[in-house]
């Protein structure tokens, strides 16, 4: 009976230990996220999996997305899909400052895709 409550125990630690680092279809360690109105940002050391943002326009204009990534180890790409999960842009491991301009149709819905394959660092998407 005791042996029971001993592993019962570990496996309660294990998983409390572990919770925060599996989260939906990423797993992250030291990792800080914001996900704001106009701004997706994160910076982690160990970042493996995708995170995604939907976003919806309230009318037809032109957006400038700025996207902004220090790798300091493995990759991320940073990506923009439509509705149907159609490229729009995409860029990997970008080095400096990026400025993507798309015109957007009044409710339709959008998608920023970060994706980190074993990746140190940071990332930022900012649109206006």
């Amino acid at each position: 009976m005791r042996k029971i409550g001993v592993i019962a125990l570990i496996a309660l630690l294990f998983f409390i230990a572990l919770g925060p680092l599996v989260i939906g279809n990423e797993i992250t360690l030291l990792s800080i996220k914001s996900n704001v109105f106009n701004c997706l940002k994160g910076k982690h050391m160990y970042f493996l999996g995708s995170r995604s943002k939907n976003i919806k326009f309230s009318e037809d204009k032109e957006i400038t997305f700025n996207i902004d990534a220090e790798t300091k180890k493995g990759d991320i790409t940073i990506s923009l899909l439509d509705s149907n999960e159609n490229k729009i842009f995409e860029t990997k491991n970008p080095s400096k400052t990026e400025i993507k301009t798309i015109k957007v149709e009044k409710g339709s819905n959008y998608i920023i895709k970060i994706d980190g394959r074993k990746h140190r660092g940071s990332y930022k998407v900012s649109w206006k």
